[in-house]
């Protein structure tokens, strides 16, 4: 293993066997760390999930930076390296430094995360969907609209009109789910989004439910 990430293996296997391997398996991990968020009834599991979550990126970020300074060694084996070394090279090190922001950005929520990457974490989520969250509601997809990250929901039953204000005010009557996501949102935030909308499409109507930015300054107050 030291060879390995002292650049001792060739470049076809650092690169797949390291760097695309490694990509596998974090995509996984992601698969399954938003399928038990979204899915999950089991909240006490979420909430230690969520502890642990920002410990495991730093582990791949960690686990990436050793593997892209094997492509280097690598590829600078006794010669010079050509042109899928090179580009080898390039994915590599991007691979890390994308990995590398993503998990800075989890231990200093008040940097801001770039649009061009927070559409790229949604997209990773859109590729899940739909997604059963209960027997009743199902996660169609996400998108940014707007400047807000809008969810969609189509929900098997029908709203009862006495229940409409509880679930448009949801942020304001439950504020510990709203600090909770203004908590996980914050690098958005920062760069640029305005809040979340969850837009649920019920059988006999459609409503939306808005936490915004302010919302979330006025919380943190």
């Amino acid at each position: 293993m030291r060879s390995f990430f002292n650049g001792g293996a060739s470049v076809t296997a650092t690169y797949w066997g390291g760097i695309v391997g490694s990509s596998f398996i974090l995509k996984l991990y992601v698969f399954f760390f938003n399928n038990q968020t979204i899915t999950n009834p089991d909240w006490q599991f979420v909430e230690q999930l969520h502890a642990v979550h920002n410990y495991i990126v730093l582990a791949f970020t960690v686990l990436f930076g050793f593997l892209f300074r094997a492509m280097i060694k690598s590829c600078f084996n006794d010669r010079t390296p050509g042109f899928w070394g090179g580009l080898g090279i390039a994915i590599a090190g991007l691979r890390f430094a994308t990995l590398a922001f993503s998990c800075f950005t989890l231990f200093f929520p008040s940097v801001a995360t770039p649009r061009a990457l927070i559409e790229a974490e949604l997209k990773q989520l859109n590729q899940q969907l739909p997604m059963k969250v209960d027997e009743f509601v199902v996660m169609q997809r996400v998108k940014i609209e707007n400047d807000f990250i809008v969810y969609f929901y189509n929900v098997e039953a029908k709203l009862e009109e006495s229940e409409r204000d509880g679930m448009q005010n949801m942020f304001i009557s439950d504020q510990v789910l709203a600090k909770e996501i203004c908590r996980e949102i914050e690098s958005y935030l920062n760069g640029g989004i305005k809040g979340i909308t969850y837009d649920f499409d019920y059988l006999n109507t459609t409503l939306s439910a808005v936490l915004t930015s302010e919302d979330c300054a006025a919380l943190n107050r």
